[in-house]
C-alpha cells in the first residue's frame, strides 16, 4: 500500500483544493490526515489510486511525494498500540506516520510507513495484513 505526502505552504483551502481536485477525477481518499507547523503544511492520504491522484496533484504544481505503509493488525484492546509500537522501536526503526483504518469490537488495523519498512516488513510479518 502507498501513502501520498502533501506539503507545502499552510493557507486557507489547500485541504479543499486537493479533496476537490482528487473527487472531480473520481479518486475516493480512504485516509487523511493532516497537520501544520508554522508556516508549512502536510496532508497524508490514502487512496487505491495514488498513481493518478500523484499525476493530478503535480499538474497542480502541489509538493507530492510516495511512500511505501504497512498494514498492521492488533487486537482491540487497550495497550496494543503501545506494545506494537515499542517492539518497533526496539528494533530500531523509525516510525514516519501512522494511520488508524479500521477498528471494530475484535481488532485494529493500523498503517505505518517507517525509515525501514524491509527490516520492518521482515521482523513484524505475523502483524502485517494485506
Amino acid at each position: 500500500m502507498k501513502q501520498l505526502i502533501i506539503s507545502g505552504k499552510h493557507t486557507p483551502g489547500v485541504l479543499s483544493q486537493v479533496a476537490s481536485l482528487l473527487g472531480q477525477n473520481a479518486i475516493n481518499i480512504e485516509c487523511i490526515s493532516g497537520q501544520s507547523f508554522g508556516d508549512e503544511a502536510v496532508i497524508n492520504l490514502l487512496t487505491k489510486d495514488y498513481i493518478t491522484a500523484k499525476k493530478i496533484l503535480q499538474e497542480k504544481e502541489f509538493n507530492v511525494k510516495v511512500s511505501d505503509i504497512l498494514k498492521f493488525e492488533l487486537i482491540n484492546r487497550p495497550g496494543e498500540l503501545g506494545k506494537i509500537t515499542k517492539l518497533i522501536a526496539n528494533e530500531g526503526i523509525n516510525i514516519d506516520s501512522a494511520f488508524l483504518l479500521s477498528s471494530n469490537n475484535e481488532k485494529t488495523v493500523v498503517a505505518f510507513a517507517f525509515d525501514d519498512n524491509v527490516k520492518a516488513k521482515r521482523t513484524f510479518r505475523k502483524y502485517i495484513t494485506g
